[in-house]
């Protein structure tokens, strides 16, 4: 049996794909994502309609980005737990770091992988493997952003045929 990625993207008709521009700020993705539970926001151009998803796709931030990015309040060391005051510096510091450096700084531009809707999932197995991603944008004509494919999703339809 042969699944196409349209397969996986049934019964997500008319929900909403949340972008970004890169002028946002590191805080707006880790309140994005927090807030609706997701791990990955494609990146637009910055004059698109923020409301829509159709710009011109520039690139994607995920969760693992902002990891990666952000330091730790246990890089103050190893009694941070139990000192208030630095605690507090550690989370300023941190809030501030997000809230002054804008998306474009961590973004992925160079391997935003992008599929279409009748691509068989086998292929998006194999790219997310070489291209060791988690998840991958999919497109109509002309870049418009449809939706986005997740390791998660690929193994919900593995799951569902085993």
């Amino acid at each position: 049996m042969t699944k196409q990625i349209s397969d996986i993207l049934k019964g997500r008709s008319g929900r909403k794909i949340i972008t970004l521009t890169p002028n946002h700020n590191l805080a707006d993705a880790v309140e994005i994502m927090a807030r609706h539970n997701i791990h990955h926001i494609p990146i637009i151009e910055a004059d698109s309609d923020k409301d829509s998803p159709n710009g011109r796709l520039q690139g994607i931030i995920s969760d693992r980005d902002l990891r990666l990015h952000s330091r730790s309040p246990f890089d103050y060391g190893p009694g941070v737990r139990n000192n208030n005051d630095t605690m507090e510096k550690a989370v300023s510091d941190i809030m501030n770091d997000l809230n002054n450096h804008t998306i474009s700084t961590i973004m992925t531009k160079s391997m935003v992988l992008t599929l279409k809707e009748d691509d068989l999932i086998i292929n998006a197995i194999d790219v997310m493997k070489e291209a060791d991603v988690s998840a991958i944008i999919i497109t109509k004509d002309k870049n418009e952003i449809v939706d986005i494919v997740t390791r998660t999703d690929i193994m919900d339809v593995l799951k569902s045929i085993l």
